[in-house]
């Protein structure tokens, strides 16, 4: 099992193979792109336990900013972005894989952070409905 830690981390899509990043035109909006050394792509994890035990606060290497929802409500397909209200994320081991994780959305919720791989031009990861078989919702997060 991979234990994480606080620190900065590139969080990796296992089913596309993309990386989290920034745009770093708008410092706003949240993508799903290949992995380049840069630190738009850098996310620093701190706990959050004025939250809640396993609660994370993710936020943009560069910026500072803390990931959250663009519309702001907490519902299928509400796409993640750095700005408005941040939230918490609860991040756990995936059940089949210990080396990949799961993202959710903090209070607990059956909405996890996905990244739609074969949908053309839906490279902005958004929320889904658990699916225990989708390496869509399945993150590695590497430490840089």
């Amino acid at each position: 099992m991979t234990e994480l830690s606080e620190g900065v981390y590139r969080i990796v899509n296992v089913g596309t193979g993309r990386v989290l990043a920034l745009d770093s035109a708008d410092q706003v909006t949240v993508v799903g792109e290949p992995g380049v050394e840069d630190g738009w792509q850098h996310w620093l994890l701190s706990s959050a336990p004025e939250i809640g035990d396993g609660i994370w606060f993710i936020a943009n290497g560069l910026t500072g900013a803390r990931l959250g929802l663009g519309e702001g409500l907490v519902s299928e397909g509400a796409h993640v972005e750095c700005s408005g209200t941040p939230i918490g994320w609860q991040i756990t081991t995936d059940e089949t894989h210990p080396d990949r994780h799961r993202i959710a959305v903090w209070p607990a919720s059956e909405l996890v952070l996905a990244l739609p791989g074969h949908d053309i031009g839906s490279e902005q990861p958004g929320l889904k409905l658990y699916a225990p078989t989708s390496d869509t919702q399945q993150w590695q997060f590497h430490r840089t």
